[in-house]
């Protein structure tokens, strides 16, 4: 019996067999046509055709999220490649394993030197991507197809994860190999000649510098994600306060340590305790601006920040902002703790926990609200309460993302996501709809606004296409409430980002009354609960509920730049939060720091 395979079939059981990837996500095209063909006839694999391809990559994001497994956005030549671009990126600054897999034009058709182009839609796309993936690679000799495949993806996963991008010209997805088993394999290379193992003496440094410390916080980001049952045991040995990256916020629910997320939209207890440490402690936490501040100067000025990360590269955004590096995973800087008895802050006061505890209990809430006008913040705390363990939820960006990753209560079983690096509006739709599809079990609930939802609104229909169990809240607040904000403050006019600016968006009841979904909106406050009942009840199938909010609803607290009349720019720190608590509530805050 004859073992011959075409070339693009040995693509498509490479991601069933060796990525297990139930779903591959993209948009159809001639110079894919054979890679087409080959996904959409595997007996394993859905292909899941999406409206655009920007769509097709943010899904493949969303499944990678929900499962952890490596995703695959499959397109074409030219544009295909070209839309999928945003989802790459996010990829790349979240740390996600995505495997992009393109179709290109015939390898005669090719351009050569400096010719723009030659073939029929012909794009370099591989030169496009470069910065924005791990590796990127034109397949140049088909018979190294099965060695590239798993090499790339080795790449993909090993150290900080993130997007590779795979070429194919379609003269090499049609070639058939006569015998795919005397293909050459890919082998990699021993753990021990890769793992980064922690020296001896600057770990015992290290370990000095924590149990030496007073008033430590543990800062956590996504890069525990792969070690969580190691942080989890970790926590249930230390007592120490915990601060969350947006991406880790799901990571350590329901824990009386856990003081929210630090940053310009953070929670007031997290910027606070941060402001008054002496050391902190990131593990797999990224330091960003949104976390830090715009002025690095100004952040834990008391505090020895110790940054432990896989990636070199993060320790040097800022000169002389990491005091103390450890190049590391996660979970060997774990096991290491764990060899050495597990107990890290050792020197704690008590004192300091007290205090911690404190700001967490004290009422912070200093948002102004029009009663007779529906607000973010209140419906996401009717909405909390109905959700349950196995439910994911999936945000856009703008007041969709800051107030539920700032307001939200995440529970025990629940996950929470976004785009946050890149943060492209439009992400929330096609992630929810990756998120959807991967899910064994619960429901995939999306909050979006107005906004963001008309960036990938052709997605509505795949949604029902496909009759996800997807529930929809679209945050309706005329446009770009984010903008409006930073618009009036710094300009006091509007441009692009509302009604009077000609930034209409679409009457999202009709459009789901035209798609068939069922679908409910609220303009009253009072009808809230109700509505968030309504959403999440039984119903299996996708739901739509618009929420009408004061287009001019505060976003607040927020660490708020100041200027002067010359425009020069004054970045506060992160305990710094609009609105400024009064010189009552500070005088109480160091008051009882003093205790400590």
């Amino acid at each position: 019996m004859s073992k011959e395979k075409r070339l693009a079939d040995l693509v498509a059981d490479f991601c069933s067999t060796r990525l297990n990837a139930s779903h591959v996500f993209t948009v159809t095209g001639g110079g894919a046509m054979y890679l087409n063909d080959a996904f959409g006839k595997h007996p394993d694999i859905e292909l899941v055709p999406m409206h655009h391809e920007q769509s097709a990559s943010m899904a493949a994001e969303g499944y990678y999220r929900e499962t952890g497994k490596v995703a695959v956005c499959q397109v074409t030549t030219g544009p295909g490649g070209a839309n999928a671009i945003t989802g790459c990126a996010g990829a790349w600054v979240d740390s996600e394993a995505i495997i992009f897999i393109s179709g290109q034009v015939e390898t005669i058709s090719l351009s050569r030197g400096n010719n723009r182009q030659t073939g029929v839609q012909e794009l370099d796309i591989i030169g496009t991507v470069k910065s924005i993936t791990k590796e990127a690679i034109r397949l140049t000799d088909p018979h190294m197809i099965s060695y590239e495949l798993a090499r790339l993806v080795d790449v993909a996963t090993s150290g900080r994860p993130g997007p590779v991008w795979l070429d194919i010209p379609l003269d090499l997805q049609n070639f058939v190999i006569t015998d795919p088993d005397t293909l050459p394999k890919y082998l990699r290379p021993s753990e021990d000649g890769r793992a980064k193992k922690l020296k001896a003496a600057k770990f015992k440094k290290v370990l000095d510098l924590l149990k030496n410390s007073k008033r430590p916080c543990l800062l956590v980001g996504n890069g525990c994600r792969t070690s969580a049952s190691g942080l989890s045991k970790f926590l249930e040995i230390n007592e120490v306060p915990i601060i969350t990256g947006w991406n880790a916020r799901d990571l350590i629910p329901e824990e009386p340590n856990l003081l929210g997320s630090a940053g310009l939209f953070g929670n007031r207890a997290a910027n606070l305790a941060i402001q008054k440490a002496d050391l902190v402690l990131g593990l797999g936490y990224r330091f960003s601006v949104p976390q830090v501040g715009y002025d690095p100067s100004c952040y834990a000025p008391n505090a020895i920040i110790v940054s432990v990360d896989i990636d070199p590269d993060e320790f040097h955004k800022v000169q002389s902002f990491i005091d103390f590096p450890v190049l590391s995973s996660v979970a060997d800087f774990l096991e290491g703790a764990f060899a050495e008895g597990g107990e890290l802050f050792s020197g704690i006061s008590a004192g300091w926990l007290d205090f911690c505890h404190y700001l967490t209990n004290f009422k912070f809430d200093q948002r102004p609200r029009d009663k007779e006008k529906c607000n973010s913040f209140d419906f996401n705390g009717l909405l909390e309460e109905s959700l349950k363990k196995g439910d994911t939820v999936v945000t856009d960006m703008g007041t969709s993302f800051t107030c539920t990753h700032q307001d939200l209560a995440v529970k025990q079983g629940i996950k929470i996501f976004t785009s946050s690096g890149v943060a492209a509006m439009g992400f929330g739709l096609p992630g929810a709809i990756g998120c959807s599809l991967a899910k064994n079990a619960g429901r995939t609930v999306l909050i979006t606004g107005d906004g963001g939802l008309m960036f990938n609104l052709q997605e509505l229909q795949t949604v029902v296409t496909l009759d996800l169990n997807l529930k929809i809240v679209v945050y309706e607040n005329d446009g770009y409430l984010t903008m409006k904000h930073m618009q009036n403050a710094r300009f006091q006019h509007l441009v692009g980002s509302e009604g009077g600016s000609k930034v209409l968006c679409a009457d999202f009841i009709k459009v789901a009354g035209a798609l068939e979904i069922n679908a409910k909106e609220t303009y009253e406050p009072g009808e809230m609960l109700e509505a968030a009942e309504w959403l999440l009840d039984d119903f299996r199938g996708p739901k739509l509920l618009v929420i009408h909010l004061d287009p001019w609803q505060p976003l607040l607290p927020r660490v708020q730049t100041r200027s002067d009349s010359s425009g020069r720019l004054y970045p506060p720190s992160l305990d710094q939060m609009f609105p400024h608590l009064s010189e009552e509530v500070e005088a109480s805050i160091e008051q009882r720091f003093k205790l400590i």
